[in-house]
C-alpha cells in the first residue's frame, strides 16, 4: 500500500473516532437540566425522561405550578423545586390509565403551595382524571386539596392550617375533600389544624367525602 493511501486511511480512522466520542458525550448530557440562580449555576440530573421542572429562580423552565400543569400531557412528570408557591391550582388536564400525569416534589426538597384564599376555589383542585399529587406542603387555603375527578392519587402531602379564613356556616376547612368521584387513593398524608379558626361543626375535617353530584365516591 502506498504512503498516500496509508495517509488517507489514517485520516478516515481519526475522523470516525472523533464522531464516536462526540456522540457518546452528547448521550451522557441529554438528561441534565441546568438551573440558573443569580451568579450560581447548578446542574442536576433529571429524575425521569424529560420531566417538566418548576423552580422559583430566573430562567426556570416554569416559574409557576399552574403553568407547568397547563402544558402537561399524559405521561408527563412535573418536578417542583424548593420554595413557596403563592397560587391556587386548577388542574384540568387528564392523564390516562397507562400514562397518568404526576405532580411531585423534587427529591429531598419541600415545595409549599400556599393559595392564601379567603374565597371559594382558593385551594388545589384536581379536576381531571389519572392525576397524581405527591410530596407537597399545602397551607393557608380555603381547603387543602379538592378532588373532583376520578382515578386520582393523593399521597405524601402535609396539609395544614387551611380554612383559617372561614366563618361559621361556610363550607370550608377540609384537608382533603372528595366530591362525587370514585377510585381515589389517599395514602400517607399528614393532615392537621384545618378549619379551626371559629370551631364550627362545618369545619375541622381531615378527609371529607361528598356526594354533591349524586355519585358514589369510595376510597381505595
Amino acid at each position: 500500500m502506498s504512503m498516500i493511501k496509508k495517509g488517507i486511511l489514517l485520516i478516515l480512522v481519526c475522523v470516525l473516532l472523533v464522531i464516536i466520542v462526540r456522540s457518546s458525550t452528547s448521550k451522557q448530557t441529554d438528561s441534565e437540566v441546568t438551573l440558573q440562580h443569580t451568579n450560581e449555576t447548578a446542574t442536576v440530573q433529571a429524575e425521569s425522561d424529560d420531566p417538566l421542572i418548576v423552580a422559583k429562580i430566573p430562567n426556570a423552565q416554569f416559574s409557576t405550578i399552574q403553568e407547568a400543569l397547563d402544558n402537561a400531557k399524559p405521561g408527563d412528570t412535573i418536578l417542583v423545586r424548593e420554595g413557596v408557591y403563592n397560587e391556587k391550582i386548577e388542574w384540568n388536564t387528564s392523564g390516562t390509565k397507562n400514562a397518568p400525569i404526576t405532580l411531585k416534589n423534587f427529591t429531598d426538597e419541600n415545595p409549599i403551595i400556599e393559595p392564601r384564599g379567603t374565597t371559594y376555589k382558593d385551594f388545589v383542585a384536581l379536576n381531571g382524571e389519572w392525576q397524581i399529587i405527591d410530596g407537597f406542603e399545602i397551607r393557608n387555603g380555603w381547603d387543602g386539596i379538592v378532588v373532583n375527578g376520578s382515578h386520582n392519587i393523593v399521597r405524601n402531602n402535609y396539609i395544614h392550617n387551611n380554612g383559617d379564613s372561614c366563618v361559621v356556616k361556610e363550607f370550608c376547612g377540609q384537608g382533603i375533600l372528595v366530591v362525587s368521584a370514585h377510585d381515589i387513593l389517599i395514602e400517607n398524608n399528614r393532615i392537621e389544624q384545618n378549619g379551626l379558626t371559629n370551631y364550627s361543626p362545618w369545619h375541622v375535617h381531615g378527609i371529607y367525602l361528598s356526594d354533591y353530584y349524586k355519585k358514589v365516591c369510595p376510597i381505595l
